[in-house]
């Protein structure tokens, strides 16, 4: 495999940075040579960075950072890893041919096949075996230093709703009538999580023959997704939390789940997700993921990474997450409350099981969704893109 030159961007802001640092140790493992370029710096200081450097390619993910005009004029590849809904970072007047993008969701081809962006793939996210081992290592070797964790259940994850500030942003403009729509799509998606945001507006447009979702812009589009996903996302969230009662529930996120959990849950504050959630999931003895609304087809960094330490996770029904393990995972797999609650009771009890299933997921992650393997699935793929 050829040994490729890339500028990639890093740093505060980039939409995780820890993945950008999971990409870059994967993508040196691998031969090539990275240059980073922080998100933070004045963008007039990249053209003299890539006479430079002359990179193959540039890295980015969610194209943050990224200014399609500089690589066009420059005849510079640029590969963008949307790890979110692409359609909250780009729209029609991102289309170059210097673009290349790929997605963790093949929900989102579609869309983008239809807004003429034609170089897109999909590239499911990965772990970092080493890393989260690493973490696991430093928190266990100190007498006592892995009792913080120790719990019945844990979840990582954030409740705040945070589109308000994105919109103004971006000066969104909602169709007419706003309110109602809106509160008419949260209730839809609530009462099925699985149908996608293309299916729901396809039957929106034609309950009131109006066709308002397809005169929409890609902007409009995103927003949209954006406020349906953050509101149908927290209220599962709590939903499912809550109904764990009677279990030693701990919650690591922002300070909003202070306000809404039962007086017997602990609440952890904010953990380190790149050095410490490792230790915390090996310690829990479930570790509880509520997928956002928005993934229909994919899986989410906490579940690889769950697996990546060998624990297990109980994980709320999607069709396509079976494909990811090689192991039979329909008891880690929950479509309601009292479903969750049967099957966290029985993994609790069973210390046994729970090592058994750990290591077969451990396994699974290994064998197939290292970022090792996926940057080396990215080049092959940037290998068709060359210019």
């Amino acid at each position: 495999m050829k040994n490729y030159k890339i500028l990639m961007f890093t740093g505060k802001g980039t939409a995780a940075p820890y993945i950008i640092g999971d990409c870059k140790r994967a993508l040196e493992r691998l031969g090539c040579s990275i240059t980073e370029f922080p998100i933070t710096r004045p963008m007039m200081d990249i053209r003299p960075v890539l006479r430079n450097i002359k990179p193959d390619f540039v890295f980015a993910l969610d194209h943050t950072g990224v200014d399609d005009q500089v690589f066009v004029e420059e005849k510079i590849m640029c590969f963008s890893w949307f790890v979110d809904n692409p359609l909250y970072f780009i729209n029609e007047t991102h289309r170059s041919d210097f673009n290349i993008f790929a997605v963790t969701d093949k929900s989102y081809l579609p869309e983008l096949k239809r807004l003429g962006f034609q170089d897109v793939f999909y590239l499911p996210l990965a772990t970092d075996i080493l890393r989260m081992r690493k973490s696991m290592r430093k928190k266990m070797r100190g007498a006592g230093s892995h009792d913080v964790y120790e719990t019945d259940i844990s979840f990582v994850g954030t409740l705040g709703k945070r589109y308000t500030e994105w919109e103004e942003e971006r000066n969104i403009k909602f169709p007419s009538p706003q309110k109602e729509l809106l509160d008419f799509l949260i209730k839809l998606k609530i009462s099925n999580p699985n149908v996608t945001f293309s299916e729901l507006f396809e039957y929106c447009d034609e309950r009131f023959k109006n066709d308002i979702f397809k005169k929409l812009t890609a902007l409009q589009r995103g927003a949209i997704e954006l406020r349906i996903d953050m509101e149908t996302s927290a209220y599962f969230r709590e939903k499912y939390l809550k109904a764990l009662k009677g279990y030693k529930v701990t919650v690591y996120g922002d300070e909003g789940w202070k306000d809404i959990l039962p007086e017997n849950y602990s609440f952890g504050g904010k953990i380190d997700y790149e050095k410490d959630v490792g230790a915390l999931y090996r310690m829990a003895k479930v570790n509880l993921n509520v997928t956002r609304t928005q993934i229909q087809t994919g899986v989410n960094q906490r579940v690889l990474d769950i697996a990546a330490t060998g624990s297990v996770f109980l994980t709320d029904y999607r069709t396509t997450t079976q494909e990811f393990f090689d192991c039979d995972i329909s008891d880690l797999m929950y479509k309601d409350e009292e479903e969750l609650k049967e099957k966290a009771g029985r993994l609790i009890k069973d210390d046994k099981k729970r090592k058994e299933i750990g290591e077969e997921l451990y396994q699974s992650v290994y064998n197939q969704h290292t970022y090792d393997q996926r940057m080396r699935e990215m080049l092959e793929k940037i290998k068709n893109f060359e210019i």
